[in-house]
């Protein structure tokens, strides 16, 4: 069961045009440039565009075809807009009790307290909404939106009007809600970290289509895309913490593998505890390749490789190399002199390098 999309909309200057199966768990990011559709696409499965033409369905439930169209308060969703939206006359704790009272069901998947724990709002409840930071406000409005007891929760940037402390507060809350709550959760962003942290399965939107979907992993790695062509390109390596020097700040990750010949290690600075599974994101610009293994360098990741995919568009300065790295993928950027100077090819064995500096991770949940 899932989310079954197939319909379109014309909006302004934007034809939107949508034909995919989104997945009924975990966390499914949309993710485009601004204008591409992302917003108009959230609202049309909220039930908030009725002039969208084609079928909307949740879990084998119609919400809308030719002959129905469920509005949206019956649609049972949680919605967290890009600005907090709470009741300026109530205090904290009344704009919870009015998203409870208002619940979509009898049943309870979240109740007060525990969503209160959760988003640490236990000291804000006698406030009123217009003393508390962005930052504050974007919690509270995510513990309404789960208090209204959603099967699906829709979710449009929400980071994006905070400032920098705010939003990683807020997002460091997000990393946390897959093991929270067990209904499907619909991201829209044009922010490639946020994603990068949030997301099990991505949607590429273009100009109002759905260019390419699937896990996360698996699209960040391929470069036909134009997300992997850009400045922004980044590598994901899932692994977990297996040693940590206390001497120099370090510690250990090993990629995850299903063999012990294929196993690759990195050094990075992080709080994890051992055992903790990570993703680290790797931006492409940060990583350098050389033929052989140098020995005399302030580089502490200098790991083994084979070229697996190149590509260099024509008239362009850089060129993007995809390389393997135990069993799972690395992407590099470097300049096409440098891929002419070094003669690389398919199948090639290489040395990846990566500052430990230009590590950034997440803790993932499984």
């Amino acid at each position: 069961m899932s989310l079954a999309l197939a319909f379109s909309l014309q909006r302004d200057r934007l034809q939107l045009q949508i034909n995919a199966e989104l997945a009924n768990s975990g966390v499914t990011a949309l993710y485009g440039d601004s204008g591409a559709g992302k917003t108009s696409l959230l609202r049309c499965i909220a039930g908030l565009e009725q002039n969208a033409q084609g079928r909307i369905s949740f879990n084998g439930h119609t919400w809308q075809d030719e002959q129905t169209f469920t509005p949206s308060h019956q649609r049972h969703i949680g919605y967290v807009f890009q600005d907090a939206r709470l009741f300026p006359h109530l205090s904290v704790l009344g704009n919870l009790q009015y998203a409870y009272q208002r619940r979509h069901n009898n049943g309870q998947l979240f109740s007060l307290p525990q969503v209160c724990d959760f988003l640490k709002l236990q000291p804000l409840l006698s406030q009123n909404p217009n003393t508390l930071s962005g930052g504050e406000q974007q919690r509270v409005a995510i513990a309404r939106a789960l208090l209204s007891q959603p099967q699906l929760l829709l979710m449009d940037e929400p980071l994006s009007a905070l400032d920098q402390s705010s939003r990683d507060e807020v997002l460091a809350v997000l990393e946390q809600l897959p093991q929270q709550i067990n209904i499907p959760v619909i991201y829209v962003s044009h922010n490639m970290d946020e994603v990068s942290r949030l997301a099990d399965q991505l949607c590429l939107l273009e100009q109002g289509k759905i260019i390419a979907q699937g896990p996360l992993l698996d699209l960040c790695h391929r470069l036909d895309l134009t997300l992997n062509q850009q400045e922004q390109a980044a590598s994901l390596l899932q692994g977990q913490i297996t040693d940590r020097d206390s001497k120099y700040q370090l510690a250990e990750f090993a990629l995850n593998s299903s063999t012990e010949s294929s196993t690759a290690s990195l050094y990075l600075h992080c709080e994890h505890a051992l055992g903790e599974q990570l993703r680290l994101r790797i931006p492409a610009r940060d990583v350098s390749i050389s033929l052989s293994h140098q020995q005399d360098s302030s580089i502490l990741n200098i790991l083994p490789a084979q070229v697996v995919e190149l590509m260099h568009p024509a008239g362009a300065a850089h060129a993007m190399v995809k390389l393997l790295v135990g069993e799972q993928y690395l992407l590099a950027r470097i300049t096409y002199k440098s891929l002419a100077q070094l003669q690389l090819s398919l199948g090639q064995t290489v040395y990846a390098q990566i500052k430990s500096v230009a590590l950034l991770n997440k803790a993932l949940d499984y």
